[in-house]
């Protein structure tokens, strides 16, 4: 548990990415979310992200455990990509809690600072323009946290949330990106990280794999970050 705690950011050593039809995920992604757009107040309830999500992503499941497994045929439109999500980080289909694919919004730029519901996340990048200038930058927080604090918007629903920036140190960390195809390890306990889009109209598709936080999915993310550590360490953020 300490690696998980200690490291804040790195590429992972994953298997590589298959080829697959980039417009055809678009499609499939902006056709799933209209489907989806009057019962968007139910997807927020299963992913979990907040009020900001639709501001920042047009979000979509591809996958929720809760409700019947894998959503709106994706995993017959892109096979190779299904089993991608879950066999990169050693994962079987049945660990896994939870999927969502995020597509920056065309329209916004901005800053946003957060930390994602899942404690160790587990991140794809799936598609991202080559002259785009979108950046993950990354704050350490003030205190060494041994489990998520409640610093999030997200935690406070009714409003009245603090400024997420006084538990956080003022130093600012860019997330170097190995290659534009890479899974990485972003830290959600003791970091909070920021999605810097400076241009619009980029694309920039992200996936969370949210595995079930049983002690055997724990011990293979740590391995895996131990492993990734060895090789990536020119890139790897540790607290």
């Amino acid at each position: 548990m300490n690696t998980l705690l200690n490291t804040l950011y790195t590429p992972l050593d994953c298997p590589a990415r298959p080829e697959y039809d980039v417009d055809a995920l678009k499609q499939w992604i902006n056709d799933y979310y209209a489907k989806l757009k009057e019962i968007r107040t139910f997807m927020k309830q299963g992913s979990g992200i907040g009020n900001a999500t639709e501001t920042i992503w047009t979000p979509v499941n591809p996958y929720n455990k809760l409700f019947e497994g894998w959503q709106g045929r994706f995993n017959e439109r892109f096979p190779e990509l299904s089993n991608y999500f879950t066999e990169a980080f050693g994962f079987e289909i049945s660990e896994i809690k939870n999927m969502l694919i995020l597509p920056i919004n065309p329209e916004y730029t901005g800053t946003f600072w957060r930390q994602d519901p899942d404690e160790f996340g587990l991140r794809m990048v799936l598609n991202i323009d080559e002259d785009a200038s979108t950046k993950l930058l990354l704050k350490k927080t003030k205190e060494a946290y041994d489990e998520q604090p409640a610093i999030s918007a997200r935690f406070f629903p009714d409003g009245n949330a603090p400024d997420m920036q006084q538990f956080l140190q003022p130093e600012v960390h860019e997330c170097k990106i190995a290659t534009t195809s890479q899974c990485y390890y972003v830290n959600n306990v003791r970091a909070s990280h920021a999605t810097q889009v400076t241009e619009a109209n980029k694309s920039f598709i992200t996936i969370m794999v949210v595995p079930d936080k049983t002690p055997a999915v724990l011990d293979k993310i740590n391995a895996l970050v131990e492993r990734s550590l060895q090789k990536y360490s020119d890139y790897a953020i540790t607290y």
